[in-house]
This record gives structure tokens, C-alpha cells and sequence, in this order.
């Protein structure tokens, strides 16, 4: 998962990153959250499989519970990394699931062109349990920042 510089509030970015542990061993990109009326809306796009409805409920559910704040979570299904960069390149996705070569891959340069920010260790539930390989995975970070770990 790596953050981007817009993710908008602290307490539901807070949530997201405690509710990782549900979302398969995959990566995401998230973005800032847009306010829709009394409801916020998380615009996912993802591989299909990746955003199972019982994870879906699961966090609007905790949201609620921890924020006393409505989420709906709209999900986009992506085939391939250059339906993954459109949804960041075009801001219509919050959070977007990507293969591990593609943060840092020549063609889509998401790290390098700064299309997110680092994310402090600190912020992410359960990281110290992780194996020390994805504490700083190569493919996430650039030397000592982390912009990323995988969502396991």
C-alpha cells in the first residue's frame, strides 16, 4: 500500500491502515478520500477477486464503529497495470491495486514522479510482525523512504 499526498483525513486513513490485514497480499496506491453529501466515498479499483464484499462490509463497518462516519466503498475493476495507472494518472480511484513491479517501473515512474507520498512504519497496524523482507521492500522504497509496504 503507499499513501499519496492528498489522502485527505487522518482518522479514516488511520482505519484503512487497520484494516489492511483483511485485503489480500497485494498492493495499493491510495489516494485522498472525496466527500460526497453526509457520506464519504472510497473509489477502489482493483483486480477482480481483490475486494471481497465481506472485506467491503467489514471496514464500513469499522469506520462506522470507530469514527461514527459513513463510507461507501465504489469498486472499479482493473485488468492490467495501464488500467491501474489511468485510475491514478485521472484521480478517478482513491485506492489502487497494483502488481509489485509497478511502483517503481520505468513506464508508470509512480515513485519518481511523485504521485505518492512515504509512509511512516509507524502509522501501518501489525508492521513490526511482518518479515523484515516487506518491512522495506525494494520495490516500495527508495533508499531509507518507504512508500509502501504490502497489504498482507
Amino acid at each position: 500500500m503507499v499513501m499519496a499526498d492528498n489522502f485527505c483525513d487522518p482518522a479514516i486513513r488511520e482505519v484503512f491502515l487497520a484494516m489492511q490485514f483483511l485485503l489480500r497480499p497485494i498492493l495499493a496506491l491510495t489516494f485522498g478520500l472525496t466527500a460526497v453529501s453526509a457520506a464519504e466515498t472510497l473509489r477502489v479499483a482493483v483486480y477482480d477477486g481483490y475486494a471481497p464484499p465481506e472485506v467491503l462490509a467489514a471496514y464500513t463497518k469499522r469506520v462506522k464503529e470507530t469514527l461514527n462516519r459513513d463510507v461507501a466503498v465504489v469498486v472499479t475493476l482493473v485488468n492490467n497495470n495501464d488500467d491501474a495507472y489511468k485510475a491514478i494518472r485521472t484521480g478517478t480511484a482513491d485506492v489502487v491495486v497494483m502488481t509489485s513491479n509497478m511502483p517503481k517501473s520505468e513506464k508508470y515512474k509512480v515513485i519518481s514522479s511523485k504521485l505518492v507520498t512515504p509512509i511512516d512504519p509507524k502509522d501501518v497496524v501489525g508492521f513490526g510482525t511482518l518479515l523484515p523482507y516487506f518491512q522495506k521492500p525494494s520495490w516500495v522504497s527508495d533508499g531509507e523512504t518507504l512508500y509502501g509496504v504490502p497489504i498482507i
